[in-house]
């Protein structure tokens, strides 16, 4: 499916987009390689997650997924977090905490009111880049 600049596109990880995905295009995966793949090969707006992947803890993940792409929005999708993990999440860089699965239409509006990140991949950064 060919995507127009206005699309906004969300990588998905083990929960939904709420009453359907209309205003946005959902990836979803449900596993830490799916995750790391789909982040490596293809331009996100927004990574939703679950605080759990594959029964394991996300904020391995979210560290992992930081590094090669850092200026990604995060978005955790959890209930009854501790304050602990809360700061945790907010060092990690989640920019909101949810109980429940987004609309697509909250979505859209959220992330409309800043510049969607550009889909030029030529302005992505290489994974494999080292810095001096």
């Amino acid at each position: 499916m060919l995507l127009d600049e206005e699309t906004i596109r969300v990588l998905a990880v083990n929960c939904r987009v709420s009453g359907g995905a209309g205003e946005v295009d959902v990836t979803d995966v449900d596993s830490v390689a799916a995750v790391l793949s789909a982040v490596r090969l293809m331009q996100f707006d927004l990574l939703l997650t679950s605080s759990t992947i594959a029964g394991l803890a996300v904020w391995p993940l979210a560290q992992k997924v930081r590094r090669v792409r850092p200026k990604l929005r995060w978005w955790l999708v959890a209930r009854g977090l501790s304050d602990d993990q809360e700061v945790l999440a907010r060092t990690l860089g989640v920019t909101r905490i949810l109980e429940s699965a987004p609309t697509g239409e909250l979505i859209r509006a959220a992330l409309s009111r800043g510049p969607v990140l550009s889909r030029n991949t030529a302005d992505m950064p290489s994974p494999l880049a080292t810095s001096a």
